[in-house]
């Protein structure tokens, strides 16, 4: 027996849904920039070259944004799989995530586009993120929806 449009688990309102991010993702994007914006202001004055220290870490903060973007998409994929597949796959995500992290470096370094020091400290920003985001959550989650029009 086919299903309607409306009872598939696949449908259109399900896939718009997944589209968007997710409030801990907003949340955990906002802890990253506040990491950012703080080691930037706090650290810049210990930093020999001044623009190399803010490119390097700005260009890690922009990579731990596109990791964390690239893990809810990861985590939203392997839920979709069987256990055996969804394991493999979230393996496979991490291991991509880490290779271009590494390229990242290597790129940063070897064209000489930041202080590698301060791509590490703002790829570092993630994990602080990750701390931050269940204090975001109580006191910004509530104002959130607002600023992100929800």
């Amino acid at each position: 027996m086919a299903s309607s449009a409306g009872d598939d688990k696949g449908g259109w309102k399900e896939k718009r849904k997944m589209k968007r991010m997710s409030a801990v993702l907003k949340e955990l994007i906002l802890g990253i920039l506040i990491c950012g914006v703080f080691f930037q202001f706090t650290l810049i004055w210990l930093a020999h070259d001044k623009v190399q220290y803010t490119t390097g870490l700005w260009i890690g903060i922009v990579c731990s944004v596109l990791k964390a973007v690239h893990m809810e998409y990861s985590i939203r994929n392997a839920l979709e799989r069987n256990e055996k597949g969804a394991r493999n796959y979230a393996r496979m995500m991490y291991g991509l995530r880490m290779v271009l992290s590494i390229v990242l470096i290597g790129v940063t370094w070897y064209f000489k586009l930041g202080n590698i020091l301060a791509l590490f400290l703002g790829m570092f920003a993630l994990k602080i993120g990750a701390f931050l985001q269940m204090p975001i959550h109580r006191f910004a989650g509530r104002k959130l929806p607002q600023i992100f029009g929800e």
